[in-house]
């Protein structure tokens, strides 16, 4: 593929940034924000800074024609990261590239919510947005079985215009592994009821066999006030279920590299990047068949298991799986680790996604396979 600028628009977040940084050692990488649309989700925004081969663009008070205009088309990938319809700049800025006829991608990019009469709605709205009012931009990077169930539903031509991708994040050096008699679970997350942690809980406490075992919860993450009192209510009580709050990644690194078992139950969630944290800090993982990162550990034990989101029975017998498993042994991590450096850091997923980009702008006929299937 000739040498073409990679163009992200929007305030792309911390488990987009890495595959960024890392094309840039492929071309050069471009990242247009806006300055004025940060929200107080500040953990989510990385620290755009400039260096060899990214140059950082702010848009704030910018003409987006003119910063469109001073690529050249040909040899400029345009990615937007992920459909939505607002009025962001990346959404801006889509709508004027499709009437340049400009290169686009979109990725990383979730499914839909199709679900109930909403989702009847949502299914028509996408169907005609998919295939006649983007049908211009050459290819989608679903992350993960969810996102390719929703694209074949609205009748995407899948095999033509999809691909697999996902988020990625930077492996910690800070971690330390410490050895511990106790089983530990981790939950990093938001505490409410689309990540469905409330309802696990009450199941584990419900479970006289998986009470019988010694193991340490620990529970990271936002809790808004109008959930706050029954969720501290649910885990009075029970000393082993520890709420640490909001705290810094630096900490959340270091509990992963402790942790036996990352647990992600969400009802839904389009990837669930602390997935790709925890493998890459050793740590299996129990997640839910609603999140996309699921795809990663299906077919693959020795990283986790996916349980069924509204199943309590499957969801118990999987937890005793872990707990009479038992602590996880060095080299049961270093086999984690390792796996999760050779198929989801940053440089494999930008490796990747660069063939990607040289199958749909040049001839050729093969089409990549994704690191992780």
């Amino acid at each position: 593929m000739n040498k073409k600028n990679i163009v992200f628009w929007g305030n792309i977040n911390i488990h987009v940034y890495p595959i960024a940084k890392a094309l840039s050692l492929y071309q050069k990488v471009y990242i247009i924000i806006d300055s004025n649309s940060f929200t107080n989700q500040t953990e989510r925004i990385p620290l755009y800074t400039s260096q060899e081969n990214i140059e950082i663009i702010d848009a704030k008070n910018s003409d987006l024609k003119n910063i469109i205009n001073s690529f050249d088309k040909k040899n400029t990938i345009h990615i937007n990261t992920g459909l939505k319809l607002s009025s962001s700049i990346s959404s801006k800025a889509l709508k004027l590239l499709l009437k340049n006829k400009a290169i686009i991608f979109s990725l990383p990019q979730e499914g839909f919510q199709l679900d109930n009469i909403k989702g009847i709605i949502n299914k028509i709205k996408w169907f005609i947005y998919i295939n006649f009012i983007y049908k211009k931009i050459k290819g989608f990077g679903l992350t993960g079985n969810k996102a390719f169930n929703d694209f074949k539903s609205i009748k995407c031509n899948i095999k033509s215009r999809c691909f697999p991708c996902i988020y990625a994040t930077s492996p910690s050096n800070i971690n330390t592994f410490l050895p511990h008699e106790e089983f530990n679970i981790t939950f990093v997350g938001a505490i409410n009821k689309r990540k469905n942690i409330e309802t696990i809980i009450k199941w584990m406490l419900e479970s006289k066999d998986i009470m019988r075992f010694k193991f340490n919860f620990h529970i990271y993450g936002r809790i808004y006030k109008n959930e706050a009192q029954d969720f501290l209510k649910l885990i009075k009580g029970y000393p082993n279920f520890i709420y640490h709050g909001i705290v810094d990644n630096n900490e959340i690194q270091n509990a992963l590299a402790q942790s036996d078992l990352l647990i992600l139950p969400s009802l839904y969630d389009g990837w669930g990047a602390v997935v790709n944290e925890a493998l890459q800090c050793g740590s299996q993982v129990l997640v839910s068949n609603k999140c996309g990162s699921e795809s990663l550990i299906q077919n693959r034990s020795f990283l986790g298991k996916v349980f069924e989101v509204n199943n309590q029975k499957d969801f118990t017998n999987k937890v005793l799986f872990f707990l009479a498993k038992g602590v996880l042994s060095i080299k049961e991590r270093e086999e984690i680790k390792n796996w999760s450096a050779s198929h989801i850091s940053p440089e494999v997923v930008a490796k990747y996604l660069y063939e990607i980009f040289e199958y749909y702008c040049t001839n050729s006929t093969r089409k990549p396979t994704a690191p992780w299937n």
